[in-house]
């Protein structure tokens, strides 16, 4: 896409947020980790598995996750930088499941459904940033439809970042509104999309009543997740499909991890729409439970197939308000907003399967 486009053609809009991805500020738990027997969901049974993906900053990244030898690999495709980093899957305690890796002394995880995505934050480029990535495919156009929520991500501190839903059409035609947080509209736009003949994972679309071509890159996990990259320094995006069904309570419980810069945490989605968490700050173990989450309604910011809603009663009053963006039984992004930091964000994934 253009410097100035979010997907599918649409300009950069103020829409009063600012980025930040932090929940929580964590530390670091260096006795949960063992390299024998570990735990791998299903899907570990392929012991080499490749993912394209994208930094928050937008540069496109390719990662390769070796079972064999406890590796990761990442080859940062805009900037040419790349490296190699041993890991050790987690057995025990709060990230269960995830991969733990040490770098200048330091806890990262990469959290993973194998062979299906993954999400994390390494220094892939000049800053830690957040990634997140699709298994590699060679894409027909069937795998870009769908209708999708997303979450677009800013890579500077005094840029704003966005959330809408987008239609994308077996016809070529797309659709998507922009909202602020409250989910009134601040932007409706519609065009022609099309992909690239030699390069299947790029996306060029033409906005209803301009000349103007936008260009992404596009990974999709069909009918689940969508990661689009904005290019250098201009951003990224999470889209989540929304199912053609209302998800319930029972179709999203299970143990999720979660990993943000410096830290980390799990949640445990119970069929009574209770939520039991634990994570770490300064060292200490906390735990905590949020009581009332439940479908969103009509009357709430946002209401899709797949959207939740709860109450964090451990921030203050003003961003307790709290939506979950659901891939059932895989992952989910929550989304609040913060009056004084804009909106924030977390993905989390399942690793109970």
């Amino acid at each position: 896409m253009t410097s100035k486009q979010l997907p599918f053609g649409l300009n950069k809009l103020c829409l009063m947020l600012v980025l930040s991805i932090s929940i929580f500020i964590f530390s670091c738990d260096k006795e949960e980790s063992t390299p024998s027997n570990p735990m791998i969901p299903g899907g570990g049974d392929v012991a080499l598995r490749h993912y394209d993906a994208s930094a928050a900053i937008g540069d496109v990244i390719s990662i390769v996750v070796d079972e064999n030898k406890n590796t990761i690999s990442y080859d940062n495709i805009t900037t040419g930088e790349t490296g190699k980093i041993p890991f050790v899957r987690v057995n025990a305690g709060v990230m269960r499941g995830a991969l733990r890796i040490v770098i200048d002394n330091e806890d990262f995880y990469l959290l993973e459904i194998p062979n299906q995505l993954i999400m994390t934050y390494l220094p892939v480029g000049a800053n830690i940033e957040m990634v997140v990535g699709v298994k590699s495919s060679n894409y027909t156009p069937g795998d870009h439809v769908g209708s999708w929520i997303f979450f677009g991500y800013e890579p500077h501190p005094n840029d704003e970042n966005y959330w809408g839903f987008t239609n994308v059409y077996d016809n070529g035609r797309y659709d998507l509104d922009i909202w602020n947080f409250s989910g009134q509209v601040v932007h409706t736009e519609t065009g022609d999309w099309e992909m690239d003949s030699i390069n299947p994972s790029i996306i060029y679309s033409m906005p209803d009543g301009t000349t103007d071509i936008g260009t992404e890159t596009m990974y999709v996990l069909p009918e689940k997740l969508r990661i689009y990259d904005s290019g250098p320094q201009m951003g990224m995006g999470i889209g989540l499909a929304e199912p053609d069904q209302p998800l319930t309570i029972s179709d999203i419980t299970g143990k999720y991890v979660a990993s943000w810069t410096g830290g980390y945490g799990s949640f445990e989605i119970k069929s009574d729409g209770v939520i039991k968490l634990q994570f770490y700050d300064d060292g200490q173990l906390y735990t905590d439970e949020y009581t009332d989450l439940r479908r969103t309604t009509p009357a709430d910011a946002i209401h899709f197939n797949n959207t939740f809603y709860f109450t964090d009663h451990l921030m203050p009053g003003s961003i307790q308000d709290v939506y979950v963006i659901m891939l059932p039984g895989d992952a989910f992004l929550a989304v609040y907003y913060d009056p004084y930091k804009g909106m924030l964000t977390s993905m989390a994934v399942r690793v109970d399967r």
